[in-house]
């Protein structure tokens, strides 16, 4: 059946089916406006735009919008208290880092945790003292910002690469956020 969701307790759920034709097969939308797809190439299917994020747990305030996490030897326990495989984490305070969990995204509606992004198209907070260019690769800095790496290998300390210098904010400390692609998560 073409475009039916359905509750099964064995099988599929839902099926969604594009007929002739490479495109979308599912739009999302927030307030009508289109955010992203899930579209279909040949045998590709793809998620457009995409950013892996995870929730966690930490303690004090919410960092800022790009803070960089790293995780901690701690297990969540409120939303997902039946699934302890995600850690809690905190505003990394180590530079260079190989317990960079992602970027600081947002609070999570219901005031239970956070969300950190790990993977694909983000933000990352950048130390004021840095200059960065398209495709330099970010390491933590040790306060909550990012630094350029060294080298331009990925390794397990590294949060992520550049993909603009067009900074999307600038806060009262002077460090900056700018459009990067993670693979921390």
């Amino acid at each position: 059946p073409s475009g039916c969701v359905h509750a099964a307790k064995n099988g599929i759920s839902g099926y969604f089916n594009r007929h002739g034709s490479n495109g979308d097969v599912i739009q999302i939308a927030k307030d009508s406006a289109a955010q992203g797809t899930i579209s279909v190439s040949g045998g590709t299917v793809s998620y457009n735009a995409f950013m892996g994020s995870h929730y966690t747990e930490t303690t004090g305030s919410d960092p800022e919008l790009g803070t960089v996490m790293e995780f901690i030897d701690g297990l969540v326990e409120n939303k997902y208290a039946d699934q302890k495989r995600l850690p809690k984490a905190k505003v990394s305070d180590t530079a260079e880092s190989t317990k960079v969990y992602g970027v600081y995204i947002s609070d999570s509606d219901d005031d239970t945790g956070e969300l950190v992004a790990g993977l694909g198209a983000s933000w990352c907070r950048i130390h004021k003292d840095e200059t960065v260019a398209i495709g330099d690769l970010l390491v933590s800095k040790g306060d909550g910002t990012a630094k350029v790496q060294s080298d331009d290998i990925i390794r397990s300390k590294t949060i992520g690469k550049v993909t603009s210098t067009t900074k999307k904010v600038t806060y009262s400390d002077d460090s900056y956020v700018l459009s990067v692609v993670l693979y921390c998560g």
